[in-house]
């Protein structure tokens, strides 16, 4: 285990593709962007307005913007930068669009776009120059008008399409055709940094080394000494120079652990209330929402983690006359993913609603998990994170149906063990599985200290000595990234957004 005890002595971790850390003395505060570009068609119904029959007009586009094949337009990046700090964005884009109709009558026209975020929210700003009432005689000029707002996720800053609505402020610049809160067209944003360039080779000498003399050496040698030579020694040397080490491992190997996640106490009540008087079983090894026989790795030079649970658990409701249980809801393969996109909870998924189509997905985020207060500290061998805040990421929601993404599940507790021969803690009170009346009783109960996120486990060796590598009480920076937030993939950035405890 020298590899894990190296990890305890204070090295900066890179913050997969940062140089340096967002960590510590000397670390940047901020990452700047070179390339990138926002796509936008504004909103379809309106272009197709503009220049039909009815509005009889045209659309401009100024400044280098252009048009895509599908209609939308095309801004090219003019600058962009992520505060560390503040965990917000400030991007700019160059190029306008001007919608003419009615002779004039209709003038909108949008420039200077930018693209902001704070927290979970994102704003479109620009400058509007619109006749705010139909044949107004004039455009009103306006600086940055938080036109639309959108919600900021993972994937934001990777093209993915991302839904906008239309700000109070923003409507203006329409002359009243859609209201605050009306669907505007998907906002699809990318991000780069080009890759850094090797240093160049030094430049060669342009004047060439000079050449062996060619003449003898006209002077002969002193005289040889009368003195004879030591005798060579023949006794071997005492020390001889040791072979290359061996490079430490980067991966390390998890030996046992345990999840407990007791899914979403709301689910858990309505399956086994009145409504769907059904139940809920476990197999493979699993019991009272507990999973266990942790296997899986965690890489010392990229930080990634991987864990895998053993276990299942299913939930049974509105059984129908011939027995069948018209609610059939099973999550096995549970496991903990934590990479350059973020922190989840895998599953596979089989499941089937009253009246839905079946649902079958393999390895699914079903869960964003929120790693901002970890302190991954190991206790004799062991990293236990307690009361992890969960959510319902896009892709899990078909395993419900009734829950929306963003929802919060049940808080997860992980232990996680580095050592054969460590104990693992004893687990937290189980969930309950059934309430005791017609009112949802709670969750989880597992102690949390703090509002939200993970802690340390204090069991065990006093100080919290690494009693499994030799070392001292240092932090293991154990998905000390994931802490970070803000997870650099590539050249791509991915922004997750920041969380704070309520």
């Amino acid at each position: 285990m020298a590899a894990l005890a190296a990890l305890t002595t204070g090295l900066g971790l890179t913050a997969f593709g940062l140089p340096s850390l967002a960590f510590g003395a000397g670390a940047p505060t901020s990452v700047t962007y070179d390339t990138g570009s926002l796509d936008w068609g504004v909103k379809a119904s309106f272009r197709n307005y503009v220049t039909g029959p009815a509005g009889g007009g045209s659309v401009e586009l100024t400044g280098g913007a252009t048009r895509n094949t599908d209609g939308s337009y095309h801004f090219n990046l003019a600058s962009a930068g992520y505060d560390l700090t503040t965990h917000s964005l400030n991007a700019a884009f160059d190029g306008g669009v001007r919608f003419l109709a009615h002779g004039g009558a209709l003038d909108v026209a949008l420039s200077d776009l930018r693209i902001t975020t704070s927290g979970t929210t994102g704003t479109l700003t620009a400058d509007t120059a619109s006749k705010e009432t139909v044949g107004a005689p004039a455009p009103t000029p306006r600086q940055d008008v938080p036109l639309a707002t959108f919600t900021v996720a993972r994937d934001t800053t990777t093209g993915t399409a991302t839904p906008a609505k239309l700000t109070a402020e923003g409507a203006k610049a329409f002359a009243g055709f859609y209201q605050a809160g009306a669907e505007l067209d998907p906002l699809s944003i990318v991000l780069k940094q080009s890759p850094t360039s090797p240093s160049p080779t030094p430049t060669a000498t342009a004047t060439p080394t000079a050449g062996p003399s060619t003449e003898p050496t006209t002077e002969p040698t002193t005289e040889p000494s009368t003195t004879p030579t030591t005798p060579p020694s023949t006794t071997p040397t005492a020390n001889p120079s040791p072979s290359p080490s061996t490079p430490e491992t980067k991966e390390l190997a998890i030996v046992d652990g345990r999840l407990e996640w007791g899914v979403k106490e709301g689910f858990r009540s309505y399956v086994t209330g009145p409504i769907a008087a059904g139940r809920v079983q476990f197999d493979g090894g699993a019991s009272d929402y507990r999973f266990g026989s942790a296997t899986g790795s965690y890489r010392t030079d990229n930080h990634t983690l991987t864990a895998d649970f053993a276990g299942s658990v299913r939930f049974l409701g509105h059984q129908s006359a011939d027995g069948h249980y018209e609610l059939d809801t099973r999550l096995s393969r549970l496991g903990l993913r934590v990479d350059a996109s973020g922190a989840y909870l895998v599953a596979d998924v089989a499941a089937a609603t009253r009246g839905g189509a079946p649902v079958s997905l393999s390895g699914v985020r079903l869960a964003e998990l929120d790693l901002s207060k970890a302190d991954f500290k190991p206790v004799d061998g062991v990293v236990t994170l307690r009361q992890v805040p969960a959510e319902l990421t896009a892709d899990g929601v078909p395993a419900f149906g009734t829950y929306r993404a963003g929802e919060a599940l049940d808080a997860l507790t992980v232990t996680l063990s580095f050592d054969r021969g460590a104990a693992l803690p004893d687990p937290t009170t189980a969930p309950t599985t059934a309430p005791t009346s017609g009112t949802p009783t709670g969750g989880s109960t597992g102690t949390s200290t703090g509002g939200g996120g993970a802690t340390l486990t204090t069991t065990g060796t006093p100080g919290g000595e690494l009693a499994f590598t030799g070392g001292g009480s240092g932090s293991l920076p154990l998905l000390a990234i994931a802490a970070g937030l803000v997870l650099l993939g590539g050249a791509t950035t991915v922004l997750v957004r920041r969380r704070t405890a309520d």
